[in-house]
């Protein structure tokens, strides 16, 4: 019985080796002929908020992966047959790589981690937070966007992005973020989030006691009285940031009433240091267009500005009145800027006897004490000083006032009316620059100007081998503007052919 078992046992060994060497060839066989769809999923892109999961399934592949995430701190992901589950950990970005082990094709999903959790939370990362004119929701996502009392709870590295619309104002006060992090509020699109104070409101945007915060692409305007106010404040940028009309309103009969009896600005700073205002613009009524006062270590580099509302044809009744000033400041700074079509109110009732009230400019610089001192180097002054009826006036281009300190360098101030001239009345030290083109085509005063030294740009007061042209932002410019050309073709246009910038 044994020996039979045993030969039994053996014959069946040899059957089974057979059937295995017969199974085998048909599994290669068939495996030659074997194909698999591309792997693919069901997204590439996803956002979740910290503790959050969502399911990423693989819709093509041959059924066999593995998954990994380049970033754990972010996010993590697991597989359960086609079925990825992606939970986000903490605000940033990280990639879940997918592979296919049977073809090793790969692909991946990029997954957004951001805001806080629905019990309210704060996590220490930086988040971003959308913000609406009508929003009320959590604004962790851009569907849900919440409303402008986000950015007072904004934390140092937050980012608040103000999505198109028209909102009232904006008020903001002792909000700090740090060198190392910065607070950024920005609009999803240049010039798209409008604040519109519709000749109501006393300041349209308001910033106060306020630290390393910076500005983007913001627009706004119509105020009763400043359209732009910044106070007692250090380390705040504002870049792609504009403004217009400051203290007027216009009548359903198309007069003008004028609201103000003090002074009214687009851009006013005051008594804050280390400020930088990078490629903005202003226009319209206003006394000054662009003002530091009391400033300190502070910079406006490429600003634009005219002292002229598209659909008033001027831009103040009160002198003096100009594009940008200096007043009061120390250690500050405006490089390649320009100013332009600066205009009085046709009934202006500031008598032309008075010494300082009909004082109107591209620039006008003022310091009514003996503080420090200043820098404008590469700016334009051009066609400025008219009246709206034509009548020439002795308005200088650029006036220099009281005890103000300071020095110009590579300035053109050209085709301004009657007054070509640096109208020089302070008593403090004024360096007049040795390189300049001041005048127009059948009266020049100086042509000094090294062409080529405006062709690149200023920053920090140090000339760059970066080139200035085409100017920065123009098509917005124009646009919001109102104008038919560019400043690029504006300014070519304006000084050739005595220089070309080409």
């Amino acid at each position: 019985m044994k020996a039979i078992l045993a030969k039994k046992t053996k014959f069946s060994g040899v059957i089974a080796l057979f059937l295995m060497v017969l199974l085998g060839a048909c599994k290669d066989k068939g495996s030659e002929n074997l194909a698999y769809n591309d792997l693919a999923l069901s997204q590439i892109e996803i956002d979740v908020m910290p503790g959050e999961s969502h399911i990423v399934n693989i819709t093509a592949g041959s059924g066999s992966y593995t998954v990994s995430v380049d970033y754990e701190a972010v996010a993590a992901a697991s597989l359960n047959g086609n079925r990825i589950t992606i939970t986000g950990k903490s605000s940033g970005t990280a990639t879940i790589h997918v592979k296919d082990i049977e073809t090793q094709q790969t692909a991946q999903v990029t997954i957004t981690v951001e805001g806080i959790p629905d019990e309210g939370e704060m996590y220490p990362q930086s988040k971003k937070l959308w913000v609406s004119p009508a929003g009320n929701g959590t604004g962790w996502r851009r569907n849900t966007p919440g409303s402008l009392a986000a950015i007072i709870d904004a934390q140092p590295g937050d980012t608040v992005v103000l999505l198109e619309g028209t909102y009232t104002n904006m008020k903001i006060e002792d909000l700090k973020g740090t060198a190392e992090q910065n607070i950024t509020i920005r609009a999803e699109n240049i010039g798209k989030a409008f604040f519109d104070g519709q000749v109501k409101i006393n300041h349209v945007i308001e910033i106060r006691r306020c630290e390393y915060i910076n500005f983007e692409g913001i627009k706004a305007g119509n105020a009763l009285h400043s359209v732009w106010v910044t106070e007692f404040s250090n380390n705040l940028t504002y870049r792609r940031c504009s403004g217009f009309n400051a203290g007027y309103e216009v009548l359903s009969d198309g007069n003008v009433l004028n609201t103000y009896t003090d002074n009214c600005h687009v851009f006013a700073f005051n008594e804050s240091e280390y400020i930088l205002a990078e490629d903005v613009w202003g226009w319209g009524t206003g006394r000054y267009l662009f003002l530091y006062y009391e400033c300190k270590n502070s910079v406006l580099r490429r600003g634009v500005f005219r002292g002229t509302a598209p659909e008033l044809g001027f831009g103040s009744d009160r002198g003096p009145h100009s594009g940008l000033n200096l007043y009061n400041c120390d250690n500050s700074i405006a490089e390649n800027c320009i100013a332009f079509e600066t205009r009085f109110h046709p009934e202006s009732n500031q008598a032309p006897d008075n010494p300082w009230g009909l004082v109107m400019g591209g620039m006008v610089f003022d310091d009514h004490y003996d503080r420090g001192y200043n820098y404008v180097f590469g700016c334009f002054d051009l066609g400025n000083g008219n009246w709206r009826d034509d009548i020439p006036r002795a308005n200088p281009a650029v006036h220099v006032m009281s005890k103000w300190n300071g020095k110009f360098e590579d300035i053109v101030i050209w085709k301004n009316a009657l007054n070509y001239r640096i109208q020089i009345t302070s008593s403090g030290k004024v360096d007049l620059p040795e390189r300049a083109l001041i005048g127009g085509p059948t009266a020049i005063h100086q042509n000094t100007i090294d062409a080529e030294r405006l062709k690149y740009r200023y920053v920090d007061g140090v000339l760059t081998t970066t080139p200035l042209w085409p100017w920065p932002y123009e098509d917005n410019i124009k646009e919001q503007m109102e104008m038919e050309v560019t400043m690029t073709e504006y300014v070519h246009e304006m000084v050739a052919p005595h220089l070309d910038l080409k």
